[in-house]
């Protein structure tokens, strides 16, 4: 009954059942009832969703970022492998209220898929549904030719590990 519930939401849904006019007090009860329910359903389906992406085969790597990341009060999401990563971002895609990383943090050398291989299918797949994510290669290989790879591959900044605050900030600034 309306009259037993002292929910400040379900006062709200009564307050606008009773401004309906022409309808008996059993059907506002009803009423009242139905868009409670449909409120509550719709507020417990709030998005939360992971904003940051971390793709990294070395957990101690995983934990040393997330910690640098703390601050900024980020959703973060890990992967383990190139493929795993591809397929959190397929994954994301379609859900219905946020459809991509903003930032990708992605080591080069793993198993299964490499960080290039996986920044170039990511990217592909991201054009291809008019989503873009930045990725930032992350790793401890700095020459010149692992530094190019990492741009020819779609990534869009690179940073030498470990990543420390001031490194972040940087990156987070820029993206």
């Amino acid at each position: 009954s309306l009259q037993k519930t002292n929910s400040k939401d379900f006062q709200f849904c009564t307050n606008i059942v009773n401004k309906c006019e022409g309808m008996r007090e059993e059907e506002k009860e009803d009423y009242a009832s139905s868009i409670f329910a449909m409120y509550e359903s719709i507020k417990s389906k709030t998005c939360v969703c992971p904003d940051t992406l971390i793709v990294d085969d070395n957990d101690f790597n995983i934990y040393a970022l997330k910690l640098s990341l703390k601050k900024y009060n980020l959703k973060i999401e890990k992967a383990i492998n190139g493929l795993e990563a591809l397929n959190l971002v397929k994954e994301l895609s379609l859900n219905s209220c946020c459809s991509v990383y903003k930032i990708i943090f992605m080591d080069f050398d793993m198993p299964v898929m490499n960080g290039y291989e996986s920044a170039r299918n990511i990217k592909n797949y991201l054009n291809s549904i008019d989503k873009d994510a930045k990725i930032i290669g992350c790793s401890a290989f700095s020459s010149e030719k692992d530094i190019l790879k990492c741009f020819e591959s779609g990534m869009d900044d690179y940073e030498t590990k470990p990543l420390n605050n001031e490194k972040v900030e940087r990156i987070l600034a820029k993206n």
